[in-house]
């Protein structure tokens, strides 16, 4: 069995896989985008985590091109295998978005065998390539503040690190 990819494979070939569909066991709630990378070769590149990133939104098309245009080759900088999840709230209720990471979660056990779940907000951008996305050191809290709250956290209680 090879070793995992290094720094020195950095034109490891891979796939990268787009589809939409409708999220139809959950009525009501929309749509569900998946965009995901791994590499075709696994004898000479192992991803070191498969991870899947749930997305929730809506409104915000705006958006998802800009996180794509970024997350995307920062997660394969890290040598991740990855499905990114977007779901999408199609009706008018009030927003639930712990109601569509469910939604995102439960369709993401569709796909494959994931090794670690990321909820991550559709504006917000990784702005340090320490933020490592794998599986290890569970959980995390990638936010450790946004700008407008002088990058500092609100709350001492979140979890993660």
């Amino acid at each position: 069995m090879s070793d995992q990819c290094t720094d020195t494979q950095r034109s490891c070939r891979e796939r990268i896989d787009a589809e939409r569909h409708s999220v139809r066991r959950h009525e009501g709630w929309g749509q569900l985008l998946v965009c995901a990378w791994w590499p075709l070769d696994t004898a000479s590149c192992i991803p070191r985590w498969k991870v899947a990133i749930i997305i929730p939104f809506r409104d915000r098309f705006v958006h998802l091109p800009i996180i794509l245009r970024h997350l995307v080759p920062f997660l394969k900088e890290q040598y991740l295998e990855f499905g990114i999840f977007f779901v999408e709230q199609a009706n008018e209720l009030e927003f639930n978005r712990a109601m569509l990471m469910n939604v995102g979660y439960i369709e993401a056990l569709n796909y494959t065998q994931w090794d670690c779940f990321i909820f991550h907000d559709v504006d917000h951008i990784p702005l340090s390539h320490g933020n490592f996305y794998g599986c290890s050191g569970m959980p995390k809290h990638f936010l450790s503040g946004a700008d407008r709250w002088g990058y500092k956290l609100l709350y001492s209680f979140f979890s993660g690190q």
